[in-house]
């Protein structure tokens, strides 16, 4: 059973016009709220806002993130995409602890198509012909070294002082 809060909540949304409904299953019932509150009532100009800031909050100039070597900021759009998915959908979880989860789990996001990074690293695996192993157990080395690479360098996030 759903708490009594939530029952309320979408009594509201079903009654609100399909344009300002629609922008509450876009961006979500807080939000909406926020502007309605504010004074803020036509769904496109909400619409627009919430596009404003969401451009705005991600320009590279806004971006944080944990310095490389380089003192370069390294934060991936795409984990802060996540961050924003999940708070949406009121998840108590970020990003970088979804992501360490799967990893400790043996589970990680990476490309459909195999990158740079993960190419070198495959054939750097047995580069050295120096590994007597079944040509099984070769692919799965090199594709282990492949994800592997992949994912420190899309997710460098979940490597910071974590165990492997």
């Amino acid at each position: 059973m759903l708490p009594v809060e939530t029952y309320k909540e979408l009594d509201e949304t079903d009654s609100m016009d399909p344009a300002l409904r629609a922008c509450v299953h876009d961006f979500g019932s807080k939000i909406v709220n926020g502007f309605l509150q504010q004074g803020v009532t036509r769904p496109m100009a909400i619409r627009q806002l919430v596009n404003s800031c969401w451009i705005g909050a991600r320009e590279p100039h806004q971006r944080t993130g944990r310095l490389r070597g380089d003192n370069q900021k390294v934060r991936s759009p795409v984990a802060e995409t996540l961050d924003w998915l999940l708070e949406q959908k009121g998840a108590q979880i970020t990003a970088a602890q979804l992501l360490r989860f799967m990893w400790i789990n043996g589970l990680a996001i990476i490309p459909r198509e195999p990158s740079s990074v993960m190419v070198e690293a495959s054939m750097a695996t047995v580069s050295n012909h120096d590994v007597h192993v079944t040509k099984y157990e070769k692919h799965r080395l090199r594709l282990s070294a492949a994800v592997n690479a992949q994912a420190r360098r899309l997710w460098p996030q979940i490597f910071d002082g974590a165990e492997e």
